[in-house]
């Protein structure tokens, strides 16, 4: 701060006594002071002058960015008065962003696992340390943390033949630099060493905890050994048995069903197999991705399904077992080299053959019960899922083939049920094929929709031809997809039409395109099953009757009316009950009751008509229910109510009279 004393007559420099100072606290100046005793007061920097002839005076003190100063200067001689200024100095601005150097972005084969990769990048000026922001996703989210001065930094447990990104926020007292994710790059870690070893972190080897992998089957073509490999936690966590004889045959193109049991419901399976023999087991290469093991102990079934552009010839097959602490399946895809905590890893050796494939057969299933199939994960980290992907039985038969046209489903599971009795008849008299299937993915589709293709037996198709004269072939079938788990017994759906059939030797197919997976029935017509109830029930209750109902599923119901009939030819209605179901919509079964309290005298049918909310209409099972001998004489129901043209009286009488019936408006004038 720089001060000059006033100047007297004709420009001579008067003699000037006083002092000034700079201060720092206080939300405004401090009291002036007018006397030299108060030099040494409590400001950051303090000058006295008294002096002739003097042309300036100056007051150096450091300050600090973002605080509130307060000159003051105050002069005792010739009265030149006091003055304060207020200076309020500008905040640090944030540091800018760095520039990162090494490793250079999108470079490949950095050495890694063993040695760590180091991160260096450019020193920003006034930055007082850095943020590091690193990881597997675009931009990365994860903050490593604050490095104060270093402009390096080394990550060490990566992952083989990986891809990661990384940028630097520098930060100071002024804050934390904007925009820098906009510098991010890239790099990728090295491939793993041929054929290596993967391990486990815990300190008494992955699968000593309870996480080996018990048993591993795989079932080929006829002519080669089909994998059975019973086994215990190998050294290390890892065993290989490549060497150990015949080996399966299988044949590009082809689905083949195998199982796997672990001990743990945590642990997840992936399965490779390296196609072009180098050692390494890439992307392009895994057939099975993170498939969680059915339970403790369980054989989990499974589909793997051989691209039609797999190399003839014998390879070696890898079966990873991760521990991923969740049977939540997990969106990391495992590294066939990388180390994990718990699991186990097991080598093999298949051979791909030219073929032909024997031809599928179709599945059996389970008379009167349902059957779960092999589960298998069709996304792109198993490189399946654009093509038709055979699922199969824990057998090798066929079930299904799901095309995902692109999308992700992730595991994908399938079950079936098999009617050995009569053919089903719906509750709107529909018949339907003595087969079900239930397929349910991770994920439903998005946007694009999915091919299916559901298989069934010719005796099957026989039997619905033969009782159903709309069904004159597979061409005839089409399907309502309801949204029940796996069930005897069909619920309402919504119909989808063919798209397509075609045969598997004597057996067929039918092909259809939907949005989305639950349960399918195959039936001739273009009407969807309806709300499925069970027969409608009546008792005698003293002088009433108990009417009582159960729907197994509902979809757009809206409303049951009770009607009743003398001779079961004319019906008329006598009530209503509205669904129960939220929206109309349910997959549970829903008790229903309704009690006539006047019944008929002789004789009393009764019958649902249930009405969905689109307005399409079934009707129920006829009941009978006879009556009793009336003590007095009553109005059982009249009906329309309101009427326009014509009105319908039920009377009831304990003996045979006359009877007057007077039909008045409201003001009492009779109408008839």
């Amino acid at each position: 701060i720089v001060f000059n004393p006033p100047t007297g007559a004709a420009g001579t420099v008067d003699t000037l006594r006083g002092w000034a100072g700079i201060f720092v606290s206080g939300t405004a100046c401090p009291s002036l002071i007018l006397a030299d005793s108060t030099l040494n007061n409590t400001g950051v920097a303090c000058q006295g002058f008294n002096a002739a002839g003097r042309t300036a005076d100056t007051i150096t003190v450091n300050v600090t960015a973002g605080k509130t100063y307060y000159i003051m200067l105050d002069g005792v001689s010739n009265d030149i008065g006091a003055y304060c200024i207020k200076l309020i100095t500008p905040p640090i601005p944030p540091a800018s962003c760095a520039t990162n150097i090494s490793p250079a972005n999108n470079a490949t084969g950095v050495t890694s696992v063993t040695t760590g990769v180091a991160l260096t990048w450019g020193a920003v000026t006034g930055a007082s340390g850095y943020d590091i922001y690193f990881g597997t996703v675009n931009p990365p989210t994860t903050n490593l943390g604050t490095l104060n001065g270093a402009t390096t930094v080394t990550i060490t447990g990566l992952a083989y033949n990986t891809k990661y990104y990384w940028y630097v926020v520098p930060r100071n007292a002024g804050g934390t630099a904007t925009g820098c994710v906009s510098s991010t790059t890239a790099f990728t870690t090295e491939l793993a060493p041929a054929n290596c070893i993967p391990t486990y972190s815990n300190t008494a080897g992955g699968c000593n905890s309870g996480d080996a992998i018990t048993n591993f089957k795989l079932n080929g073509e006829s002519g080669g050994i089909n994998i059975d490999q019973t086994s215990a936690c190998g050294t290390s966590s890892y065993q290989d048995h490549t060497s150990g004889g015949g080996f399966p045959f299988l044949v590009p193109g082809t689905s083949y069903s195998g199982s796997a049991t672990m001990e743990y419901t945590g642990d997840h399976i992936t399965i490779w197999i390296d196609y072009n023999d180098d050692g390494f087991y890439t992307d392009n290469e895994r057939v099975i991705n993170n498939l969680r093991a059915a339970g403790s102990g369980i054989a989990t079934p499974f589909t793997i399904y051989i691209p039609a552009t797999a190399t003839a010839g014998s390879h070696r097959l890898r079966i990873r077992s991760v521990d991923y602490g969740t049977t939540t399946v997990p969106t990391a895809v495992t590294d066939p080299c990388a180390t994990y905590v718990y699991g186990e890893t097991e080598d093999y050796t298949v051979l791909i053959v030219a073929g032909p494939a024997a031809a599928y057969t179709v599945s059996d299933g389970t008379a009167n019960a349902c059957l779960n199939g092999g589960k298998i994960t069709i996304d792109p980290a198993s490189n399946n899922n654009n093509v038709f992907v055979p699922i199969l039985d824990a057998t090798g038969k066929i079930i299904a083939s799901v095309n995902a046209n692109g999308t992700n489903l992730g595991t994908v599971s399938i079950g079936e049920y098999i009617n050995t009795g009569a053919v089903r008849v719906s509750a709107n008299s529909i018949k339907y094929l003595n087969r079900n299937i239930v397929i349910t993915p991770q994920r439903q589709p998005v946007d694009v929709p999915v091919t299916v293709r559901l298989y069934l037996k010719a005796a099957e198709l026989a039997a619905l031809v033969a009782s159903d004269a709309t069904v004159t072939g597979v061409g005839s079938l089409n399907v309502t997809k309801t949204t029940q788990a796996c069930a005897a017994v069909a619920g309402a759906g919504t119909l989808f039409s063919q798209t397509g059939n075609g045969t598997l030797g004597a057996d067929s197919y039918v092909q259809i395109s939907i949005p989305s997976f639950s349960s399918f029935y195959l039936h001739g017509g273009t009407v969807a099953l309806p709300v499925n109830y069970a027969d409608l029930k009546g008792v005698r209750n003293g002088n009433k009757v108990d009417l009582t109902w159960i729907t197994q599923s509902e979809t757009n119901n809206r409303s049951f009316e009770i009607q009743r009939s003398a001779d079961a030819r004319s019906f008329s209605a006598m009530g209503a009950v509205n669904s129960k179901a939220v929206g109309g919509y349910s997959v549970s079964p829903i008790s229903y009751s309704f009690t006539d309290v006047l019944p008929l005298v002789v004789t009393n049918y009764y019958r649902l008509k249930q009405t969905d909310i689109d307005g399409k209409i079934t009707y129920s099972n006829t009941v009978l229910v006879k009556g009793i001998k009336p003590t007095v004489f009553s109005l059982n129901t009249i009906f329309p109510n309101p009427a326009t043209e014509r009105v319908t009286a039920a009377l009831q009488s304990p003996f045979a009279d006359n009877i007057t019936l007077v039909v008045s408006d409201i003001t009492g004038k009779i109408i008839k």
